[in-house]
């Protein structure tokens, strides 16, 4: 569960020492594979409640985005750590779950392949100002990976629908 931010009574300058009518919190919930978004969301309904904070309502912002998972051992995946390994010198880091979403389950389920995220920036992140230099040469390395990675599925090498 990730806490985006809280909110309650006043916020602007000087001091305003009414207890707030209301108050908000905004949370969003990174899944993994096999849990449902909506039992999730009425596992949370059913833990507020038992906590006494039936009147807390939950506001649904956006759809669900159910969980997915690439099998790290798919030969689609395999290939992009191959080329990874012969662009950049060494093995890749591999993360099998992302801290951000996307459209992978609907992707997954309904064309039948999996998923590979060719990143482009530094582990560590933080291209700064300071740093421009050094991630300029990443990610011109990033876009080699993608172009030779692509070259080889398009030239046949690598179908992503196979098992």
């Amino acid at each position: 569960m990730n806490v985006n931010g809280f909110h309650g009574g006043y916020g602007g300058e000087g001091s305003k020492t009414v207890l707030p009518a209301a108050g908000m919190v905004k949370l969003d919930f990174r899944l993994v594979p096999d849990q449902d978004p909506e039992r999730v969301v009425a596992l949370l309904r059913a833990h507020l409640d038992a906590q006494g904070f039936g009147d807390i309502e939950i506001v649904e912002l956006e759809s669900h985005q159910h969980p997915a998972r690439s099998d790290l051992a798919h030969p689609f995946v395999q290939t992009a750590v191959r080329v990874a390994q012969e662009v950049h010198g060494q093995a890749p880091i591999l993360n099998p779950s992302s801290g951000g979403s996307g459209p992978m389950y609907p992707f997954m389920r309904h064309v039948g392949a999996p998923v590979v995220a060719l990143g482009i920036g530094n582990v560590g992140g933080g291209c700064t100002r300071r740093t421009r230099i050094f991630c300029g040469g990443i990610s011109r390395m990033g876009f080699g990976l993608r172009r030779r990675f692509w070259g080889r599925w398009g030239m046949g090498l690598l179908n992503p629908f196979s098992v």
